[in-house]
């Protein structure tokens, strides 16, 4: 994959043209002991390419630099990598025939799987090197290596109830390894003119540090056990219980209680109590980068650190812990003829989520402090976030799901309504994960969505029509909290057709998005008048349904 970055203006980059909003040119004595006598007064105006003093003292003088030499125009950096996913699974299952298990079904397997992302940027400079800086960088890489082995028994026993009580058990070992591979040495490394103002490391996307690089290995193990006892032929009910332990966080026990009840013969009511656990990966604990944000509308360097990291530490970070969760659900099912409906309530509370924190500015005093401490690079750093688990959240909603099968145009159809009303609300944070963060997590989302197909089968052709409905949500662009507004509800469509030409050979055409809705178009100024097209985007990044519109395929399927 590959993509450019923002546009570097050869005027305001800071870092590279102008350390003042571009004001004045920013200059490098290149004689190493400051002897070029190199102006930092010279005024940028409209065009610096224009101003004699530019031209005299710095352009024509070879003690001294200004990346407007290099590239006069500015420059875009080309950001992308080579992604590798690899997976393997092994496994047997049956049924044991003797013994006190006869009769009791087995599984046993094992999965292991890779990950590897290696990034690479083109087009760019690391402006600390000045004129010796190469435009082309390898900044490192990542990969996940993940191990599972899976251990499952399930047997009915009679204990006189209305049917066999079914017991599972299990057991699973699960090891992570997250790894950080460094850059090669021009993309991390602070070039001479660092001390003198200039941006050190592949602009855009410094290289990852050997002082980033290493290995970090989690292991945990889980035992289970699950029964199904029908007490009654109209009532039944579940216990699930799971021990984990982690090397990490110690141990955690949780469970899940179910049950459903038969009504009538068409009428069920079921309903669920539970709770989760879940352990943040390696990969949140450790990973470090840093990466051109948009705040207020100027392009800065972010800094995304691992929570323990001295700058992460002295801002509110913390070593990460586990979330926890409390759910419950409670639902209907209903039979009328053809006629299949379901409608559950479902509410999710989940403490300390886990997620990246607000991008924290860093004030000079800040920058000072760390540096006296001998946090290296910090005065290049405008911003800084990790994870965290700065917040809890109660998300509550209803699904409600209609099917309806009858014989229509001379071929069966299958007609089918699918309603969604989530709600999330942040009911607890700090000014670590921050306001605009809150109103993401609560607005991004519609709080309704519904779908309506149409499936129709004949002997040799089938056709579907699906209908999609998104309500309001919150459009965001360049995760800049001044372009957020309420965009409108949309529909769009799908539809498919496919052609038997033999019980194994099918040939379909189809569309998503058929008519090509567009997604909610920005405003042209945000409530702060700065046009919210200054960064090149047209539509809010938030659209439910994409920003590339219309989908057309032709598809051909062979089934062995």
């Amino acid at each position: 994959v590959r993509g450019g970055f923002y546009y570097r203006n050869p005027h305001t980059r800071p870092g590279v043209y102008s350390n003042d909003g571009g004001e004045t040119l920013l200059v490098g004595d290149l004689t190493g002991d400051m002897s070029g006598n190199c102006p930092t007064d010279i005024m940028i105006d409209d065009n610096v390419l224009d101003n004699q003093r530019y031209i005299d003292e710095v352009a024509n003088n070879p003690d001294c630099f200004a990346f407007n030499e290099m590239l006069p125009g500015g420059f875009t950096p080309n950001f992308g990598g080579n992604i590798t996913d690899t997976a393997l699974t092994i496994g047997t299952k049956g049924e044991i025939t003797s013994g006190f298990l006869e009769g009791a079904y087995y599984d046993l397997s094992g999965t292991v799987g890779y990950n590897e992302s290696r990034y690479f940027i083109y087009d760019t400079i690391n402006a600390s090197l000045g004129p010796e800086s190469p435009r082309d960088f390898s900044p490192g890489k990542y990969s996940q290596l993940e191990k599972n082995f899976n251990a499952d028994l399930s047997k009915g026993f009679d204990f006189g109830l209305a049917y066999d009580v079914n017991v599972a058990g299990g057991l699973e070992w699960h090891e992570e390894t997250f790894t950080v591979v460094s850059g090669d040495e021009a993309s991390f490394t602070a070039g001479p003119l660092t001390e003198q103002g200039f941006g050190i490391g592949s602009n855009g996307f410094p290289g990852f540090k050997p002082s980033d690089a290493g290995e970090y290995t989690r292991r945990n193990y889980a035992a289970y056990v699950d029964v199904e006892a029908p007490f009654t032929e109209d009532f039944l009910m579940g216990l699930a219980l799971r021990y984990e332990d982690y090397d990490s966080f110690g141990s955690t026990t949780n469970y899940k209680l179910t049950g459903q009840y038969h009504v009538t013969e068409d009428l069920n009511i079921r309903g669920s109590i539970s709770t989760g656990f879940r352990a943040p990966t390696v990969g949140q604990a450790n990973v470090s980068n840093v990466q051109t944000n948009l705040s207020s509308g100027v392009l800065v360097d972010s800094a995304l650190l691992p929570p323990t990291n001295p700058i992460a530490v002295q801002l509110g970070g913390t070593e990460l812990q586990p979330e926890e969760s409390q759910s419950y659900t409670f639902g209907a099912v209903w039979t009328l003829g053809d006629l299949f409906f379901t409608v559950d309530y479902y509410n999710i509370q989940v403490d300390d989520r886990i997620s990246q924190s607000d991008k924290i500015e860093l004030s000079q005093a800040d920058k000072d402090t760390l540096e006296a401490a001998g946090v290296p690079n910090v005065q290049n750093l405008a911003q800084v976030s990790f994870f965290t688990n700065d917040f809890d959240t109660t998300t509550q909603g209803i699904d409600a799901v209609a099917n309806y099968s009858t014989d229509l145009l001379g071929g069966s159809s299958t007609f089918s309504l699918a309603y969604n009303w989530n709600d999330t609300e942040v009911t607890k944070s700090t000014d670590i994960t921050g306001e605009f963060k809150v109103s993401r997590l609560e607005n991004d989302l519609p709080n309704h969505r519904a779908t309506l197909s149409w499936a129709q089968q004949w002997e040799n052709f089938s056709a579907f029509t699906r209908v999609n409905y998104y309500g309001e949500y919150q459009g965001v662009h360049v995760d800049y909290d001044a372009t957020a507004k309420t965009a409108d509800a949309a529909v769009t469509i799908d539809a498919e057709v496919t052609y038997f030409l033999t019980e194994e050979l099918s040939f379909s055409v189809g569309a998503t998005n058929l008519f090509d809705q567009e997604a909610e178009k920005l405003d042209f100024f945000d409530s702060t008048g700065i046009p919210n097209n200054n960064w090149g985007g047209k539509y809010y990044e938030t659209s439910p349904y994409g920003i590339n519109g219309g989908f057309y395929y032709v598809k051909a399927t062979y089934t062995f």
